[in-house]
């Protein structure tokens, strides 16, 4: 064998078992048990597994990562209406570390508010008649417009139009992506279905 990987520390007999029979041992660590691994043998090298600040700082840099990914698929029109009252009593910072301490504390379920609606259905000037198929829905949402699968509901293929659901975070963006893309040689427009 040539790497043996251990992801617990192993006693002496079995660490000199698995030198025994492979060229190299990798020995995944938390940072107190390098030293005692060490004294076991020269022959291994130790990769520390990430300690609990560690995970922290990969929390914190997430919880950043996903605000500037939600920022850059552009303001939520319904939240910003929601907090504007708030921007008028409190520095915009601090709403913002409330919001996201709310979100640590209660999970991401609890970020979405339950009287939003959960998906959107636009409407797409192009159907069967057309020749447009589910497909080429699906394909323009994914690939032209950046929206993943599991964003993509339902699809309704009618004669003369489409209806498309959405959900609600990316409605917008979805509905710019949309409107004046070409599908089967045909430039579609594309609107919130108020039905």
């Amino acid at each position: 064998m040539a790497v043996a990987i251990a992801t617990d520390l192993p006693c002496a007999e079995t660490l000199h078992m698995l030198q025994a029979v492979s060229r190299e041992v990798l020995l995944l660590l938390r940072p107190w048990q390098v030293e005692y691994a060490a004294r076991l043998s020269q022959r291994i090298r130790a990769f520390p597994l990430p300690a609990e600040a560690d995970r922290a700082r990969d929390r914190a840099s997430q919880l950043r990562d996903d605000v500037r990914r939600q920022l850059a698929d552009g303001v939520a029109t319904a939240e910003l209406l929601a907090l504007a009252p708030l921007f008028e009593e409190y520095d915009a910072a601090v709403i913002a570390a409330a919001l996201a301490a709310r979100q640590s504390a209660a999970g991401p379920a609890a970020a979405e508010p339950a009287a939003l609606p959960t998906w959107v259905r636009i409407h797409v000037s192009a159907g069967r008649r057309q020749g447009v198929r589910t497909g080429d829905l699906v394909g323009a949402l994914l690939n032209a417009v950046g929206v993943s699968r599991s964003e993509v509901g339902r699809i309704e293929l009618r004669d003369a139009f489409s209806l498309v659901e959405v959900r609600a975070e990316v409605a917008e963006r979805a509905l710019r992506g949309l409107d004046g893309i070409v599908l089967r040689g045909k430039t579609v427009a594309a609107r919130i279905d108020r039905r």
